[in-house]
């Protein structure tokens, strides 16, 4: 059975189609350069005066925003596959395709002796607050996906 044929017989909503779905993935690939670009030009900067404890809790958070980044957008693209057909619902329902890594995602770790540096901060935070959208979304699918 096609894709959209599937999610017409089963009533599921594919949220590809909703401004909400959209604006989520925009945000996701603003985010993903933004943190590239810090990654790129800033990030070693920003290590070096830092105690050797705090490099490494930097490191391990550099870590998990690009782990959350690459998570949404693997599961936001795994949607935007099914809204085109190229996947059916059930499919894309299949544990290996929905969203992972939640134990190192929704942990914030902010737990540094100094200061952590201002703009990975706003990276974790935005990028955390992303990850709960896709979690949102993504258990709103799977609630109404057929097994």
């Amino acid at each position: 059975m096609k894709a959209k044929d599937e999610a017409i017989q089963t009533g599921i909503h594919i949220p590809a189609s909703t401004a909400f779905f959209e604006k989520t993935f925009n945000d996701t690939k603003t985010l993903l350069l933004e943190a590239r670009n810090y990654v790129s030009n800033c990030a070693a900067d920003e290590r070096r005066p830092l105690r050797p404890v705090d490099a490494m809790r930097m490191a391990r958070d550099i870590s998990r925003l690009t782990t959350r980044l690459a998570e949404i957008m693997a599961w936001l693209l795994t949607q935007k596959a099914v809204h085109a057909g190229e996947l059916t619902p059930t499919e894309a329902a299949r544990v290996d395709r929905r969203l992972g890594n939640g134990t190192v995602c929704m942990e914030e770790g902010l737990d540094y002796d100094g200061d952590m540096p201002p703009k990975l901060e706003s990276l974790l935070d935005r990028s955390h607050k992303l990850y709960v959208r896709a979690v949102r979304l993504d258990e709103m699918i799977a609630r109404h996906s057929v097994h």
